[in-house]
């Protein structure tokens, strides 16, 4: 974290990770205004910072662990100091020049914004030098159609009604709140009765984690100045410029007023810890633009520009009474061949009215980080193969360089978060081989103004977005994945993780990795992921599913909030949900390296991240845990995924953006996977017996068509489907409405529309999966009576020589039933990835399911194995349950460092009448002996309960590891290791850093938890008991 580097404290870290069952790691430079802790700090790029880093791929390749990189400094994305203005993202920006026909016009037309930042002259928060670049010139035959009034005030009285609708967005009017409110207004007043037909508002929109929330806007209008209707509601989202298209209104007076919402405050925190300290309080609202225009303009003009990032476009549809006065095409001019190298332009314009567009592009000023100031520089233009692939080369050669002569395995794109962009310089020929017409014509529309028509301009727009977002997945993700295996590197790859922050279709993104990727952050045992989660990992496995990859991995355990706060047991839910989803390679979020031995250690930052380091108070006893995520990835690595369905989810991609807020759909019991719109053009086959089948081996028995695609279809879609309908296949899903791109022939699609849904294709087109499915044959493929489906988390592998479900228990009751699974002949198996064991279950077939007896702790988990041949149609299986047979109820000698051996029961050390150990954090050791009875001692099966344990425990009996316990039931099997007579008991048990950072708080600025909070339950809290089974 910010150069707080030593290759001692690395070389400690490496050595622990492979100690603790770590498998690999990946290298991220991060910093969150992390301060200097150490004597000399390893500036990025500096001779001290490589052999720091050739020291530690040196440590990990004698260790045995993979060694990655991440695809930046920062988390994202690809952007470095060497990275120049001409690499860069960039933005499309324009001027406008109000010229009469019949005269000549030879003058210079104004520069657009050379402004680095979200739009046209609106800056970033990084000043940089102006950089521009001349695209097209066009006239268009229009008027000039801005409204202006004649007065202007606000709860701040009277303003520069000009600087409202001048067209420029980078200077704002601060308007205080009205007394008393989280609300302020400006009025317009034209002293007349004047009709608009859309309004921008220059608006800060959302700006991301833990800002406050920006104002909500309401259009309204009045006759008087006194009694307002609304006009229109423009709710605050990702972009900085908001607009909207209406009904014609007729007023004097327009009024916009600005809601500040309710301030959810900051992200909650843990009992106890010290909240992050909240901005202060705004007074006003900045506004920087309040323009009325008599004509139409596009609907969610900056969104469908991508400017910004829209939900669903779906929803936002330009009305079509909007194109009162749309620009005719045919009249346009390209005056590009006529501007001069200085600017300057002579023409003469036709009779009438006209506007010169001059377009051009500059930069959107967006760096990669958190980054140390060192490594920070812009980020490439992610649209131009050529400015990524020299980024990649110069990026690879700076780490591979210092890791020599040590490999680096891979490289890792965390979840973009580079902002929108929507310009590059070969954008124009992209776009023509791409979608086969001139965008040229139609460049007004970024503009926000509608050309032919409200619906042509929506479905440019849709194809423009089209375009960015397949530059994206091919010139980024596609490049750097070619760059990394040209250098024997494996490619990971995320995508947008929450929601939809910026364009960009999140499968195709993910389908040139070697490993595809989603992230899930920390979720409390029996509660639920953020949907957006569910709809990441979700996407990052079909995408692997499809295509035959045998790994999924997800970014995990990320929190906020809770520092030092989590034992293993608090990570098993999340763990669990993650699987269940398809993932089977945990990637755990965050090792933060420990440059000194000072303890706690370096954290992320004080309220983010996972503090699972070397310091960390049961470091040395992660195993347990560790052994549970690599037994459990290891089976779910083996044969193929089973899913019934292919979901199509339209070409209005994200996954996380269509299903962010609202879950997939699909019947409960049948397993799907997501099908992009490039898997279904050109992986997907039709078996003889009508199975879907792709390149990558995944089978399925009906295509769904979910999401947009009830709205709309592209032809080529439409044309897919119809051969796989005409091949056998099944297809369930609405009627589409039509195309959503330009570049289809509105009659050919109604045609082919038509053919299929009318004529429902020889039954193979339904609008009822639970039909199509059973007319195929297809039954759930698992089910247990009685228990919510949603309890469960469930995902099925075909294996070579039989079949694997994983189940677990999201809740925190135990879950008991008969489990019916869609498979007979087979034997069925539990296999517990916590202990290793391997276990006989009873069993019976009946009606083509085989139903199988579990029983499920809290955040339990098992998987049921299939794999021998079953001679009978029912087994039974002698249960043999735990019974009591000796309590250990007497007191421990009970040694903590630092303090001393101490007479203790069981219980928790903070709640004896030892004050020393109330903020006691760290490891202590009970000790006793036990007398055990020769009867006993010599049963075939004895375990060891320790009844309760905060957190973490390590048992010896007579000198001889016995296990770790890091879960309820905190249980170890010790058939054969006790003894007739005197046993020597050791159990080491570690609670959490939580108690001595409460202890040390003294009420001031650094304290992580506040002085006096509740202590956390710590120790060998028992009862301590042996059982046995008869």
């Amino acid at each position: 974290m910010n150069g707080n580097v030593t290759a001692e404290g690395a070389e400690r870290d490496l050595e622990w990770m492979a100690r603790a069952g770590i498998g690999g790691v990946q290298l991220f430079e991060g910093n969150l205004a992390t301060p200097q802790t150490v004597p000399d700090r390893l500036a990025w790029g500096s001779a001290g910072w490589a052999a720091a880093l050739r020291r530690s791929a040196d440590t990990a390749a004698r260790l045995g662990l993979r060694f990655g990189i991440a695809s930046s400094p920062g988390w994202s994305s690809s952007g470095a100091p060497f990275v120049t203005p001409g690499q860069a993202m960039k933005k499309l920006v324009w001027s406008e020049t109000r010229v009469t026909g019949g005269r000549r016009f030879d003058g210079r037309l104004p520069l657009p914004p050379a402004v680095a930042g979200p739009y046209q002259d609106m800056a970033g928060p990084t000043p940089l030098a102006p950089f521009y670049r001349d695209v097209r010139v066009l006239a268009l035959p229009e008027a000039d159609d801005r409204l202006r009034p004649l007065a202007a005030r606000s709860t701040g009285g009277a303003v520069r009604r000009a600087l409202l609708s001048d067209g420029m967005f980078g200077t704002a009017i601060a308007l205080p709140f009205a007394p008393g409110t989280r609300e302020a207004w400006l009025v317009q007043d034209f002293g007349r009765g004047i009709t608009a037909r859309s309004v921008t508002l220059g608006l800060p929109g959302r700006r991301g984690f833990g800002a406050p929330p920006p104002a909500d806007a309401t259009l309204e209008a009045s006759d008087d100045g006194r009694s307002y209707r609304r006009v229109a509601t423009l709710p605050a989202g990702g972009a900085q410029v908001r607009t909207s298209a209406f009904a014609p209104v007729r007023a004097r007076y327009f009024r916009v007023r600005l809601t500040i919402p309710a301030d959810a405050g900051m992200p909650p925190v843990a009992s106890g810890v010290v909240p992050l300290p909240a901005p202060p309080p705004s007074d006003s609202v900045p506004l920087s633009e309040f323009a009325l225009f008599a004509h139409g303009r596009v609907d969610h003009a900056a969104e469908k520009a991508g400017f910004a990032a829209a939900e669903r476009y779906a929803a936002i549809p330009t009305e079509v009474g909007a194109a009162d006065a749309p620009i005719a095409m045919a009249k346009m001019i390209d005056l590009t061949r006529r501007l001069r190298p200085d600017g300057t332009l002579d023409w003469r314009p036709p009779a009438g009215n006209w506007t010169i567009l001059r377009f051009g592009y500059a930069l959107t000023g967006q760096q990669n980080g958190p980054a140390p100031a060192e490594a920070t520089g812009l980020e490439v233009d992610k649209l131009d193969a050529d400015a990524v692939r020299g980024y990649a080369q110069a990026y690879l050669d700076k780490y591979g360089q210092a890791a020599s002569p040590a490999p680096l395995s891979a490289l890792l794109s965390d979840s973009i978060e580079a902002g929108p962009q929507n310009w590059t310089p070969a954008m124009i020929e992209a776009f023509r081989r791409a979608r086969g017409y001139d965008p040229v014509p139609w460049l007004p529309t970024l503009t926000g103004r509608i050309v032919e028509s409200a619906g042509k301009t929506d479905r440019f727009l849709w194809d423009f977005r089209q375009t960015i977002a397949e530059l994206l997945a091919r010139n980024h993700y596609g490049v750097l994945a070619a760059a990394a295996r040209a250098r024997g590197m494996t490619y990971y790859a995320e995508a947008l993780e929450d929601h939809r922050p910026q364009l960009g279709d999140d499968l195709a993104m993910r389908a040139v990795a070697d490993v595809p990727m989603g992230a899930i952050w920390t979720v409390p045992p029996g509660g639920t992921p953020r949907q957006t989660f569910v709809a990441d990992l979700q996407g990052a496995a079909s995408v692997a599913h499809v295509a035959g990859k045998p790994l999924v991995a997800a970014e995990t355990f990320t929190a906020l909030g809770s520092p030092w706060g989590f034992a293993p047991r608090d990570l098993k839910a999340t763990a669990d949900w993650a699987f269940a989803l398809g993932v089977n390679r945990v990637m755990i979020h965050t090792s933060p390296h420990q440059p000194t031995e000072d303890r706690p250690g370096m954290s992320l930052a004080p309220l983010l991240g996972q503090y699972f380091s070397r310091h960390e108070t049961w470091a040395e006893m992660a195993r347990g845990w560790t052994d549970y995520l690599a037994r459990a990835s290891y089976l779910l690595q083996q044969g193929r995924p089973v899913a019934d369905i292919a979901y199509f989810a339209g070409e209005d991609a994200p996954i996380t953006g269509l299903y962010g807020e609202s879950p997939v759909p699909v019947l409960p019991g049948h397993g799907f996977d997501f099908v992009s719109r490039e898997i279904l053009l050109g992986a997907l086959s039709v078996a003889p017996d009508g199975t879907l089948r792709t390149q990558g081996g995944a089978r399925y028995a009906l295509l769904e068509l979910g999401g947009d695609s009830a709205n709309r279809m592209t032809l080529a879609v439409l044309e897919r489907i119809a051969a796989l309908v005409e091949r056998g296949a099944t297809v369930v899903g609405p009627r589409p409405a039509g195309s959503p791109s330009l570049a289809d022939d509105p009659r050919r699609v109604a045609t082919l529309v038509d053919r299929l849904w009318d004529r429902q294709a020889r039954n193979h087109v339904w609008t009822d999966c639970a039909a199509a499915l059973k007319a195929r044959g297809v039954v759930r493929d698992w089910e247990m009576p009685g228990v919510a489906d949603s309890a469960l988390g469930v995902v099925h592998r075909a294996l070579d020589a039989g079949h694997l479900w994983f189940v677990a228990n999201h809740g925190t009751a135990p879950v008991r039933g008969e489990m019916a699974f869609r498979i007979t002949g087979l034997v069925p198996e539990l296999w517990f990835a916590d202990t290793g064991e391997i276990r006989p279950i009873r069993y019976r077939i009946e009606d083509g399911r085989t139903f199988v007896p579990l029983a499920l702790e809290a955040s339990g988990s098992v998987f049921v194995l299939f794999r021998r041949a079953a001679t009978a149609v029912a087994a039974s299986v002698a249960e043999r349950p735990w019974e009591q047979a000796l309590v250990i109820d007497d007191s421990w000698d009970v040694t903590f460092p630092g303090i001393g051996t101490l007479p203790l029961p069981t219980g928790s050390w903070t709640k004896t009448d030892k004050a020393v150990l109330h903020h006691f954090s760290g490891t202590a050791v009970y000790r006793r002996t036990l007398d055990v009875p020769a009867a006993l001692a010599t049963k075939d099966r004895l375990m060891l309960d320790l009844g309760e344990v905060r957190e973490v425990a390590r048992v010896r009996i007579n000198g001889v590891e016995a296990g770790i316990a890091w879960k309820p039931p905190f249980r170890l099997a010790v058939t054969g290791r006790l003894r007739p007579g005197a046993n020597r008991i050791e159990v080491e048990v570690a609670n959490l850093w939580v108690n001595h950072l409460i202890g040390v708080a003294k009420g001031g600025p650094d304290d992580v938890y506040r002085p006096g909070a509740p202590l956390r339950d710590s120790g060998l809290i028992g009862p301590v008991r042996i059982l046995t089974s008869p």
